[in-house]
């Protein structure tokens, strides 16, 4: 033999109806055999006193280091609707080492002045700011909008 087991009928029956079992008609989450929760949505209200500035840091050290994907996704399906992946990756292609000050300026935005390095601005880029709108969709800030001033 190959080193595979066969399973007798009655094995195959008791695993039938634990994967039956699982696929409830509950269509946001299944239930394991621990009871635990998998791809359930939590969807909590937004904390009271959010610091947006740590999103921010994480979505522009992402845009910096050229992470497109994990950038990008932290957009709001709102957003992303607006502004296609490579819309966006223009957007930011010639940042890749800009010194970024955050302030959040109420609960849901945050005021960035970025100022290019050495390098940079050899390459024409040009000191800016940005506004960013935050969104909660239940489970984590998402940027919703983003306004750039010069």
């Amino acid at each position: 033999m190959s080193g595979f087991r066969r399973f007798g009928p009655a094995a195959v029956a008791v695993l039938s109806i634990v994967l039956i079992a699982g696929c409830g008609s509950d269509h946001r989450a299944s239930t394991t055999l621990l009871g635990t929760k998998i791809g359930a949505h939590a969807h909590r209200p937004p904390p009271s006193d959010p610091d947006l500035t740590v999103p921010i840091e994480r979505y522009y050290q992402f845009v910096e280091e050229g992470r497109w994907p994990y950038a990008y996704a932290m957009l709001s399906p709102r957003y992303r609707a607006l502004l296609s992946e490579a819309q966006f990756e223009l957007r930011y292609a010639r940042m890749s080492s800009a010194d970024v000050h955050a302030r959040q300026v109420s609960p849901s935005t945050v005021v960035t002045r970025i100022d290019p390095s050495d390098a940079e601005r050899r390459a024409g880029m040009r000191s800016f700011d940005e506004t960013v709108r935050m969104t909660w969709d239940g489970e984590d800030w998402k940027i919703d909008r983003i306004t750039r001033t010069r």
